[in-house]
């Protein structure tokens, strides 16, 4: 039988962890109201209704709470692609993860928002170890899709290719034409039908029968 810790120091883990999802969750009220420019450690600590010296207990400084708001973000993010494929395969994978993308800005847009700009910012909002962190939790959505398309290459359906690379040209064309939404009503073209047909041309381009 599994039993809950009842010492000490399980219940100040359990503490600690519900404090800072608790401060994770003002913080990302703050950059949702205001931006991302308007989350400080006094402002977090007034909206948590604590000191600022009790945030610097669970964050160094504003750079390590942006960059716990987007761990958090692109790992919602990796967990939705993973339930989107779910026990699809091949190019049937390769289209839920098409889709993958647009269907988390719906499910969750305040998270998305997140996410895409610490994808896509081309500032330098994190420093190395925290940045290194964020590429660790979007991991495992790549390696999905990498899956899917060494499935599809065992599958007869695409030619032989370096996955790695086409990985990260599958992404790019999907984030890119989601970049393309806020030109929707000017251009007459939508972003979703931009997207699909970037992933059919590429898919094409790699042999798909």
């Amino acid at each position: 039988m599994i039993r809950t810790s009842t010492s000490p120091v399980g219940r100040r883990q359990r503490n600690r962890e519900r404090k800072l999802a608790l401060f994770l969750d003002h913080a990302l009220a703050i950059v949702i109201s205001d931006g991302l420019d308007a989350l400080t450690m006094p402002g977090l600590a007034e909206a948590a209704d604590t000191g600022v010296g009790s945030l610097y207990r669970y964050f160094s400084g504003k750079d390590a709470v942006i960059a716990a708001l987007q761990v958090h973000a692109v790992g919602a993010f990796a967990e939705h692609l993973s339930e989107a494929v779910g026990e699809r395969r091949g190019l049937e994978a390769l289209r839920a993860i098409t889709r993958s993308w647009a269907g988390f800005r719906d499910a969750r847009p305040e998270l998305f928002a997140l996410a895409d700009q610490s994808l896509s910012d081309p500032r330098q909002l994190l420093d190395d170890e925290q940045e290194a962190e964020v590429a660790a939790t979007l991991a495992p959505a790549l390696r999905r899709v990498h899956l899917a398309l060494t499935e599809a290459v065992d599958d007869g359906d695409l030619a032989p290719g370096d996955a790695t690379l086409r990985t990260h040209a599958l992404w790019a064309a999907i984030h890119g034409a989601e970049h393309f939404r806020k030109r929707e009503r000017r251009s007459g073209v939508g972003a979703d039908a931009l997207r699909d047909e970037l992933v059919t041309a590429i898919l094409a381009g790699w042999g798909r029968r």
